[in-house]
């Protein structure tokens, strides 16, 4: 049975689930039966283009790690992380092509500290792109101007001016608002808080949170999310194995530890070197990877508390699953129907169809590279998705390039039949 929960204005923290456990309720490991028919003509994802390191002017995507797309559609930006360098791409919005336009290298027109850069984001104003740089420990900022082309700001270092909680920076996300700046520091376990003036390019740092402040789970910090209303925050720790929770103080930018989940315990399976986490487009439930669980973690979410119930899990030692091997990333369509999963060491995109509002999902199709016109996707790293639903971008950090990936623009979902959970009764069109 599932706890209920009361809302906690105060957010009163939890016990950690390393005490005696409490109930939780108990995963359920779905063995799917691959039921889907899909059409005789084609899939649901269709390969439409991959730039490699080098091909065509591309230059700087060398060990290509994070991407994110830009809101209005019309650039994307990925960290080559062997190479020190954010790349800038132009976007066609209507066939998903990307043409190189520039790189940003350590050390080269006065940018600085993005050694070793891992992840990126992309403010939802469009005004600004924020890098993490693992080596710097540090979070560079720049500014968008004509076509999406960067120039640089500064760089926020931990350790300076104040600012703390970014050793090892691995992850950045920005609230839905704009407002705030979240950073993963994998090397301090800890994530940090910025307040961000959208008519300015600065950065105040705000507030860091670790074991020493009291939050749990936050070891090898790898990951960041926020919820659509931005009152809950939700980091990875791929050492501790876990997920942890914080809310976002109502009166000042500051964020307060809810709770933490960690492998094994209460209930939580799939959580070994947790890697990445999303929500869906209601905030009802959270999607989680375990890089050495090879799995994909699904878990319902309560919207006042921001605390989290295990649902499912999706992993390679099932019978009908596959290439979750590494599991990476996480990324929903538009819709929230479609699940796309990268693993880096299957070198794939696994593809999974989700019941609307629901935690169950099936496994529809894999793209695995070499296999046909797939190429590219050898260490699949980094995932994301355009706002329309209808192209996926994804990182091959072997391969050094990025991936750009066709899905069907509409999704007839009929959903699961009655009473019947693993048999699902939708259609797929093709791209139109």
């Amino acid at each position: 049975m599932r706890d209920h929960h009361p809302p906690t204005p105060d957010y009163a923290v939890r016990e950690p689930q390393g005490q005696p456990p409490r109930a939780r309720g108990v995963v359920r490991l779905i063995v799917v039966c691959l039921v889907v028919a899909l059409p005789a003509t084609g899939s649901i994802l269709m390969m439409v283009d991959t730039i490699f390191n080098g091909q065509n002017g591309a230059d700087g995507l060398r060990g290509a790690s994070g991407v994110a797309i830009s809101g209005d559609g019309t650039s994307v930006y990925v960290v080559g992380t062997l190479d020190d360098a954010v790349v800038v791409f132009q976007r066609d919005p209507e066939t998903g092509t990307l043409q190189f336009l520039e790189s940003h290298r350590d050390g080269v027109d006065g940018v600085e500290h993005l050694r070793s850069p891992t992840d990126i984001a992309v403010s939802p104003d469009g005004r600004h792109v924020y890098a993490t740089s693992e080596l710097d420990n540090a979070l560079s900022v720049f500014r968008r101007v004509s076509f999406g082309r960067l120039g640089f700001v500064r760089s926020y270092i931990s350790g300076q001016d104040g600012v703390w909680g970014l050793g090892g920076a691995s992850a950045v996300t920005v609230s839905p608002d704009g407002a705030l700046v979240y950073v993963t520091g994998r090397h301090e376990d800890a994530i940090a808080v910025f307040s961000r003036d959208p008519s300015s390019d600065s950065l105040d740092f705000a507030d860091g949170e670790n074991f020493i402040s009291g939050a749990l789970g936050l070891t090898g910090a790898s990951d960041v999310t926020v919820s659509s209303d931005g009152r809950h925050i939700y980091t990875t720790g791929e050492i501790d194995n876990a997920i942890s929770v914080f809310a976002k103080d109502p009166t000042q930018d500051a964020i307060i530890f809810v709770d933490w989940l960690t492998n094994g315990y209460n209930g939580v399976a799939g959580l070994s070197g947790a890697s990445s986490i999303t929500l869906d487009a209601t905030g009802s439930f959270v999607f989680a990877t375990g890089r050495w669980s090879n799995a994909l973690a699904v878990f319902s979410r309560d919207e006042s508390t921001g605390w989290l119930q295990p649902e499912t899990v999706y992993s390679n030692s099932q019978t009908g699953i596959s290439g979750l091997a590494g599991a990476s990333d996480v990324v929903l369509d538009r819709s929230s129907e479609l699940v796309c999963v990268t693993g880096a060491s299957d070198d794939t995109v696994a593809l999974f169809v989700r019941r609307k509002d629901s935690p169950e999902l099936q496994l529809s199709e894999i793209l695995q590279d070499g296999d046909g016109d797939v190429d590219g996707l050898a260490g699949a790293s980094s995932i994301t998705a355009s706002h329309d639903g209808h192209f996926i971008y994804v990182t091959g950090s072997i391969d050094d390039a990025v991936v750009t990936i066709a899905t069907t623009s509409n999704l007839f979902f009929d959903g699961f039949e009655s009473g019947d959970p693993y048999t699902w009764t939708g259609t797929f069109p093709l791209l139109e």
